[in-house]
């Protein structure tokens, strides 16, 4: 599961840490927030190291859709009833000269760079886009209104701010930590103090930057309550139509596009992480429907942190941590917000003043009816009943059937610890052959394309998916309900089973009988094939 930025591409690589070492800033997070942040204390003469868990730019960074912008969505009229005129316009400036300074480095980096202009369309709430351009022009924003958008989607207009932009983060990102001091496969497991600890050392530090996209010192600043996960999801379609502009839909049940090359991105499928979800099917469906000649070539997924006011936490990280900073919370605007953020943090640590200090400041007021709801869902996780929970407050995990990964709603951390995944290095012991591995069991065609002789194929587990049971999944009102769902269930099964036959040449099942556990990778995938190519003793008679 790769965006297209992490796939023909040659990542730098860089050390781990072996030693105790000392330094004047210590920045946490190898995503866009800390590279940045190194980027820019080193340019200022500070001594400054990076560490990262992975390698850098391995995740919310890499699944980015890397539009940057400061329209972000309907922000503007929000911001002006929410925290008045003075803070939204000097949100708006902020993300503004964020925008120039990322056209100012790019002018001399090989990142695919483009302007674009970006539109933010509606299909039913022309009101609230009118409000929206009323906003804008209080705030001097030059925003213009169009009744139409080259999308095939029926809309009643769009608000759009011309020369917005469109990169590949890893192109850039990759050329400025050329020359910055950072070790990857670094993982810091605590912070007391000014002291940094990894698995067998220790990082000492006059300041430390916290760039990990969720801040994971929970006895300060109380981020667990102030923010939350949400997820969602990209597919892009090769060869696709160029649609010239960036769009996404004012709503979050609506869709967002954008060209990368030949590529057209469609992304969508918002949701609470640990809530249930469409996934990449609802874009599929979208893509088959609008777009049915041309043929998806990635797929992948995006979480980002939400905060109470819909405004980044950039400064100090709480009042009892001098010396610790944070920029987390970019509201699914983390190009233009991570700028702002590292900007700030740079001026902060080397004593100067920043004007937007007031308004990103974590230590603002937080008593919105959004703390109340992220505390209630804190509060429900942690006495839901379950053997399954996070290592990081204890919260009651939720299985995400798209990326077959246990969520946790709290913080939004994934884990794959259930993924056969796992198991893929004693399957080769025990085949004597190289076994590849398919994250999703209905989507693996490109793997099963670049087999070759000899190798095996592992799908992720199929009981992942409803279709497999023949059973439909949740709670309903009434039998009728239920039977009505588990008729849709049993009709999806034949598509399902047609393309689990449509990897293979033949069947082969001798593992157990379908009397035993008669689910459709069993008992009903044999309907296609023809009787000479199925073999098992399971199959005769």
């Amino acid at each position: 599961m790769l965006s297209p930025w992490q796939d023909n591409i040659i990542a730098p690589s860089f050390p781990t840490l072996t030693k105790d070492i000392r330094t004047d800033v210590l920045v946490i997070g190898g995503g866009i927030a800390g590279i940045l942040t190194a980027y820019f204390l080193h340019r200022n003469g500070i001594p400054c190291t990076l560490v990262e868990k992975d390698r850098i730019c391995s995740h919310t960074t890499g699944n980015t859709t890397a539009k940057i912008t400061f329209q972000h969505s309907l922000i503007f009229h929000k911001l002006i009833k929410d925290v008045g005129e003075h803070r939204a316009k000097m949100y708006y400036k902020a993300n503004a000269d964020a925008l120039e300074m990322y056209k100012k480095m790019c002018r001399d980096i090989d990142c695919d760079f483009e302007t674009k202009t970006n539109f933010v369309y509606s299909v039913s709430a022309r009101k609230k886009l009118e409000k929206e351009l009323e906003a804008a022009n209080r705030l001097g924003v030059e925003m213009g209104f169009t009744e139409s958008v080259p999308l095939p989607i029926d809309t009643v207009g769009a608000v759009y701010c011309k020369n917005q932009a469109q990169f590949n983060p890893l192109k850039f990102l990759y050329a400025i930590a050329e020359d910055l001091n950072i070790y990857e496969n670094t993982f810091i497991r605590k912070v007391e103090g000014n002291t940094a600890y990894t698995q067998g050392n220790k990082i000492i530090a006059d300041n430390i930057v916290f760039a990990t996209h969720f801040p994971f010192v929970d006895r300060h600043g109380f981020y667990f309550m102030k923010m939350h996960q949400s997820r969602s999801y990209v597919i892009a379609l090769d060869k696709a139509p160029d649609i010239d502009g960036m769009y996404i839909d004012e709503s979050d049940k609506g869709l967002s596009f954008r060209n990368y090359g030949d590529l057209l991105f469609i992304g969508g499928s918002n949701h609470r992480t640990g809530k249930k979800s469409e996934g990449w099917e609802k874009l599929r469906a979208f893509g088959k429907e609008n777009y049915p000649e041309f043929e998806e070539k990635y797929h992948w997924a995006a979480q980002d942190c939400m905060t109470l006011d819909s405004m980044p936490y950039i400064g100090q990280y709480s009042k009892k941590t001098a010396r610790w900073y944070v920029a987390t919370g970019f509201c699914k605007w983390g190009m233009s917000g991570a700028m702002v953020g590292v900007t700030l943090l740079r001026d902060i640590i080397c004593g100067v003043g920043n004007s937007f200090a007031e308004v990103f400041t974590p230590q603002r007021e937080m008593l919105k009816s959004s703390l109340a709801l992220n505390s209630l869902e804190t509060a429900v996780s942690f006495i839901t009943p379950t053997t399954k929970r996070c290592s990081h407050l204890g919260c009651a995990l939720k299985y995400n059937r798209h990326e077959h990964t246990w969520d946790c709603p709290c913080h939004g951390s994934m884990t794959e610890k259930f993924s056969l995944k796992h198991i893929l290095g004693r399957v080769e012991e025990l085949l004597g052959a190289p076994v590849k591995f398919a994250d999703d069991c209905q989507a693996a065609d490109a793997q099963v394309a670049a087999l070759k002789m000899g190798e095996c194929l592992v799908l992720e587990n199929l009981r992942f998916y409803a279709e497999e049971e023949g059973k439909p999944r949740g709670e309903f009102a009434t039998e009728e309900e239920k039977k009505a769902a588990k008729a849709v269930v049993k009709e999806n099964q034949k598509e399902f089973v047609k393309k689990l036959a449509s990897y293979a040449d033949c069947y082969i099942n001798d593992a157990f009988g379908t009397a035993h556990r008669a689910h459709a990778s069993t008992a009903l995938i044999a309907d296609y094939f023809p009787n000479d190519k199925m073999f098992g003793y399971v199959m005769e008679g």
